[in-house]
């Protein structure tokens, strides 16, 4: 399963259909506004539930080496979802920081894999970050492997921001 079969999938058979998606949600977004988003990275699903939760999903899926399929390692994009805790930055038209992000609730490492073995050493990586992991198999099922932890660096006021101004992000929009 590529990265991008894992998106679909995953957008798909997944997310609640209650939930707003975004996908592939832009860095250096500039807006027809007062003020601008920055990622610095491209953040692969962003989900908004009814009750308003933002949870960010950093998506690994199968990469060719060598002529073969060959899964995500453990720790490939552990460092993206750890940015998403401290995402979007916030600027107005002069560059100066409204927000400096914090704005999901949750935030989950996906990865495409073989088989949901989750082995020790994973789990004592996992468990000493706010990070969640979910494992996609081949049979289009998502294994919640490990529960993300609320954002401790999380702010209100950006998530807040973010949540008043969902509309400008509508290209990014999948449903």
């Amino acid at each position: 399963m590529t990265e991008e079969q894992l998106a679909k999938l995953f957008c798909d058979k997944y997310i609640p259909t209650t939930s707003r998606v975004f996908r592939k949600f832009s860095h250096n977004l500039n807006l027809d506004r007062e003020w601008n988003y920055y990622t610095g990275t491209d953040l692969d699903v962003v989900e908004v539930t009814a009750d308003n939760v933002i949870i960010g999903y950093e998506l690994k899926g199968f990469r060719k080496f060598k002529g073969s399929p060959e899964p995500p390692g453990l720790y490939e994009g552990l460092d993206q979802a750890l940015n998403y805790l401290n995402l979007p930055y916030v600027f107005d038209k002069s560059n100066r920081m409204l927000f400096s992000g914090g704005v999901p609730d949750y935030v989950y490492l996906v990865h495409a894999r073989q088989s949901s073995e989750f082995q020790d050493y994973e789990e004592r990586v996992f468990s000493v970050t706010p990070t969640g992991f979910i494992i996609a198999t081949p049979d289009i099922k998502f294994h919640k492997i490990h529960e993300a932890k609320l954002n401790p660096i999380q702010s209100k006021e950006a998530k807040e921001h973010f949540l008043n101004n969902l509309n400008s992000l509508d290209k990014f929009l999948v449903r």
